[in-house]
């Protein structure tokens, strides 16, 4: 059984981590161990994207009830920050094959009161946001841009005109340091800003770091094929959902109460440790093989399925999202041929502000696609030729029920 997701680690990463996150952390702090990626006088080095998201909405002191637009498949945390602050999301629906909104349904949805456009580049699609930028700089709009989901290597900072680009390395992620963000801020005085809030929070605990460590370790562990069927196999025996475990393992800040507490805080600077030895040996021509193997399974389940974000103008293919017709049959099919694959994530959902009504409504086309999508199992280990065998079969009764392109 292939699990539903593979933790870009190895267990040299979480040696080092420990041993850093058990030095003093003044030895560890000494210098910026990022030195070299982007411009140090736009860097910032935060405990997670949604921390230097909520320090710029402070630092920013939009007058309340103003409006932030973003785009309608979100992690449903930054809608939540949005609103903390005393401001507005404003979700405008995306086109499943670019996974961005559209520029004129943008403009329809700004009014007076908008303030800001947070543009996320979705499941490992990047698109250039040439035009989104230049509504922006017309409409006299900040463009924040979310990387979260699509980092491409050092030699990459986001696009040159967003106010701020984030990219997050939490435990799911590319090169990730089993936490930690980095935001590139192209305002000097709202960099200065960030910095000075950040400058007040109190230190992320040691302890709290090494013990994310030791549970992701767990998870690097049941992960692997054996372990993971044996899990599959037990769960049930003992009243528990495998799925739901391993969701709730990977999730990175699970209590929803206390959202603000846990993301105020200053990383702890083991973190950046970690994440320099994993952005300084990252190999980005890893994702020129991982996207040769992805064109030519895409190629063999042509006119079967469609794949989200496939007209995006790149794809790191950061997780693999098939939509069908029949999402619980898919799955079920799936899951008989040894790949567990999940309707889930653990935090993208369409962004519903409180008391905006039903996710059809305000973004029809992102609710459509987050109801038929499953993720598909697909990393460097997933054997090619087998997962070609179970989505595109050449014996026609192995297939599941439903099998048609349904991008609309």
């Amino acid at each position: 059984m292939f699990s539903p997701l593979r933790l870009d680690a190895s267990w040299k990463d979480f040696f080092w981590g420990y041993v850093w996150a058990s030095l003093p952390r003044s030895w560890s702090a000494l210098s910026s161990p990022l030195e070299g990626w982007g411009d140090n006088h736009q860097r910032v080095e935060l405990l997670s994207v949604r921390t230097g998201f909520d320090l710029a909405l402070k630092a920013l002191h939009f007058p309340p009830g103003s409006e932030i637009l973003m785009t309608a498949v979100n992690i449903a945390d930054m809608g939540k920050i949005i609103e903390a602050n005393g401001l507005v999301p404003v979700p405008v629906d995306v086109d499943p094959g670019t996974l961005l909104p559209d520029v004129d349904a943008l403009e329809a949805k700004i009014s007076p009161r908008t303030k800001a456009l947070l543009a996320a580049h979705l499941f490992g699609s990047w698109n250039n946001l040439d035009p989104l930028a230049e509504l922006c700089k017309r409409r006299g709009l900040l463009f924040f841009e979310d990387l979260a989901q699509c980092f491409l290597g050092k030699g990459f900072t986001g696009h040159p005109q967003a106010t701020l680009s984030f990219f997050s390395f939490g435990a799911i992620k590319r090169a990730t340091a089993l936490g930690g963000g980095v935001a590139f801020v192209r305002d000097p005085e709202l960099r200065a800003a960030i910095l000075r809030l950040e400058s007040d929070y109190p230190w992320q605990p040691a302890s709290q770091y090494r013990q994310k460590l030791r549970k992701y370790f767990f998870v690097h562990v049941i992960s692997k094929r054996p372990m993971y069927w044996l899990l599959v196999r037990v769960a049930p025996f003992i009243g528990i959902s495998h799925e739901k475990m391993m969701r709730g393992l990977v999730k990175g800040f699970p209590d929803p109460a206390s959202l603000l507490r846990m993301i105020r805080q200053r990383a702890h600077p083991a973190i950046f440790r970690l994440l320099a030895r994993k952005v300084n040996h990252f190999r980005p021509e890893l994702l020129e093989d991982h996207k040769a193997r992805i064109e030519r399974l895409l190629t063999s389940i042509n006119g079967r399925y469609t794949v989200l974000g496939n007209r995006a103008a790149k794809h790191t293919f950061w997780l693999l999202p098939l939509v069908c017709e029949d999402p619980e049959n898919m799955l079920a099919h799936l899951r008989r041929q040894g790949f567990d694959a999940t309707r889930a994530t653990t935090s993208l959902q369409v962004i519903v502000p409180q008391g905006g009504g039903r996710p059809e409504q305000i973004a029809p086309q992102a609710a459509w696609m987050m109801s038929h999508v499953v993720y598909v199992p697909f990393y460097p280990q997933t054997p090619l030729e087998h997962l070609i065998r179970v989505l595109a079969p050449e014996k026609p009764g192995l297939q599941p029920r439903t099998a048609e392109p349904i991008i609309r």
